[in-house]
């Protein structure tokens, strides 16, 4: 396991999507030697600083984390049982992530997007580009 390895959120929309999601982790991630913790609202403890959790989206309100990645925003976006609270779920996932906040969409860019859209680097990890 790396030293200093920092604080990694993963959010996902559901348990169901989230246990998939951290087994595939805990595959992928067999060469770097990470640990990858599936955190549930089902009581499960909220894992350790140097596991890559795994949460439902729905409960990560009040953590915190050096880096947080939202998979499958636009999927997210369109789920009816979500469109009263979308907006404030995006900002709770956006707001945990103390250094870096990620995002992933399979189809086609969210619209939540578009007003923070000239904020973000879509061409890998490098630096966000300046505000116009």
């Amino acid at each position: 396991l790396p030293d200093g390895l920092p604080s990694v959120a993963v959010f996902v929309a559901g348990d169901d999507y989230g246990r998939r999601l951290a087994d595939a982790l805990e595959d992928a991630r067999y060469p770097a030697g990470l640990d990858v913790q599936a955190v549930f609202c089902d009581g499960a403890n909220a894992g350790e600083g140097h596991q890559i959790r795994v949460f439902d989206l729905e409960h990560v309100k009040g953590l915190e984390f050096e880096a947080a990645f939202v998979v499958n925003l636009d999927e997210m976006e369109r789920r009816e049982d979500w469109s009263a609270t979308f907006q404030e779920l995006l900002y709770v996932a956006a707001t945990r992530a103390a250094t870096f906040f990620g995002v992933t969409y399979s189809e086609s860019e969210p619209t939540c997007l578009t007003p923070v859209r000239h904020l973000m680097a879509t061409d890998g990890w490098g630096p966000r580009p300046e505000a116009a």
